[in-house]
């Protein structure tokens, strides 16, 4: 009987790992951010406003998710929830986490080669 075998289990225990993954997403959000900001600088300083205004708007964007995200008890990952939701839940967030470093990347690819080209 499969439905017997799940209700037997034991709750999930994830100890820590919710909380070290909260901390690796937050440590991202601030990462892209600097990131970001540096490279708006840099072109506010190379002479190209269009690209520091669209690296200064992807620090906004990487910023708001992780100012809005749920307040403790309210996370991803309930201590009493399955595994199978918990992780059906986190992958929005992943998803633009993945997004934003990726559009990082493009707009350093940009930036450079606009550099290089003006030179």
């Amino acid at each position: 009987m499969p439905g017997h075998a799940e209700s037997s289990r034991p709750p999930r225990d994830p100890g820590l790992q919710p909380e070290r993954t909260s901390l690796a997403w937050q440590r991202t959000v601030v990462s892209v951010t600097l990131a970001s900001v540096v490279l708006a600088l840099g072109q506010l300083r190379a002479g190209v406003p269009l690209l520091a205004v669209a690296a200064a708007a992807l620090a906004a964007v990487a910023v708001f998710p992780g100012v809005l995200r749920p307040r403790k008890g309210q996370g991803l990952v309930e201590p009493l929830r399955g595994a199978r939701t918990a992780s059906r839940d986190a992958w929005p967030l992943l998803a633009r986490s993945a997004g934003v470093v990726a559009a990082l990347g493009s707009l350093g690819v940009v930036a450079t080669l606009a550099h290089v080209l003006r030179a």
